[in-house]
């Protein structure tokens, strides 16, 4: 009786295992989020002379312009100023403010509120020091105080993406061409200074920012931007029938160099090609180096 039983659980047993997916289909089973892919497709390309002759013409060699395409956050200077050469003269937010991230948008804010106190405290400081109220010294460390306090606020703008536009040299601001909250686009102009001796001197960045713009990069729907300034490329595995049989890929976030952009698509001029594959939407409901399946 006991070797029957003994038996009927050997048999049993053999019929669990014999049962039991396997590892292969284990995977399969796996709930996989879906994803909409699309290929980028190329961008009109600007003929290079054109773009030279425009930076070059007498009009446009004192001019600052947008070297990224985004809504103007603050501007820092106004009409008459004095500036220095690498100043900040305009924040640009390159992010779209639909898919921007509360939580570093309010970081910003918070760092921001704090350098206009340290700015404020400085004014009144500069006022006792007029008035002997205050020495020299608790001056110097009111100052030095408000430098660092610069330099933490330029450092976490840049962290978080937001462009600085700097002057290329010391000059007085003539004309501002954008409001704070426009949007503006890669190679718009932005604000005309002028030198100590009429017009500062043509510099390499207009030149870089010609070379830069000149470039046709490609093109992908607006959709797919995540923070602005970032897309989810698809990569695939290298057999195609793997890719067609199964439709498995691998999420990597890639950070992108933007041109110009409308209401349905933007141009990346420089972090995806041809040929690549791009989440289409809901890109920021996925983490880096998610397994997915696609359809396109």
């Amino acid at each position: 009786m006991k070797g029957v039983s003994l038996l009927n659980l050997c048999l049993f047993l053999v019929f669990l295992v014999s049962c039991s997916p396997s590892e292969e289909l284990q995977e399969d089973v796996i709930p996989l989020v879906y994803v909409e892919l699309v290929q980028p497709w190329e961008s009109e390309k600007v003929p290079y002379e054109k773009l030279k002759n425009y930076v070059e013409d007498e009009k446009f060699s004192n001019m600052l312009f947008a070297d990224n395409s985004g809504w103007i956050l603050d501007i820092l200077v106004t009409k008459t100023s004095m500036v220095k050469g690498g100043e900040a003269l305009v924040r640009i937010d390159p992010r779209d403010v639909r898919l921007s991230d509360s939580a570093a948008r309010f970081k910003f804010e918070a760092a921001r509120a704090r350098l206009e106190s340290q700015e404020a405290d400085f004014v009144r400081f500069t006022e006792l020091k007029r008035k002997n109220f205050i020495s020299e010294a608790d001056w110097q460390n009111k100052r030095a105080l408000l430098l660092s306090q610069r330099a933490e606020f330029e450092d976490l703008a840049d962290r978080l993406g937001v462009i600085s536009v700097r002057a290329f040299s010391s000059g007085r601001v003539k004309n501002i061409f954008v409001e704070v909250g426009e949007y503006v686009v890669v190679g718009q102009k932005i604000i005309t200074l002028v030198g100590k001796k009429g017009a500062v001197d043509k510099n390499a960045e207009v030149f870089s920012l010609t070379k830069k713009s000149q470039s046709s990069g490609v093109k992908v729907p607006l959709s797919a931007l995540i923070e602005g300034n970032k897309v989810m490329v698809l990569i695939t595995e290298k057999s195609e029938a793997n890719i067609r049989n199964k439709g498995l890929g691998i999420t990597s976030i890639r950070n992108v160099s933007l041109g110009q952009r409308n209401e349905k698509s933007v141009q990346i001029l420089e972090g995806v090609e041809l040929g690549e594959l791009v989440v289409a939407v809901g890109a920021h409901l996925l983490s880096d180096d998610q397994k997915v399946r696609f359809f396109r």
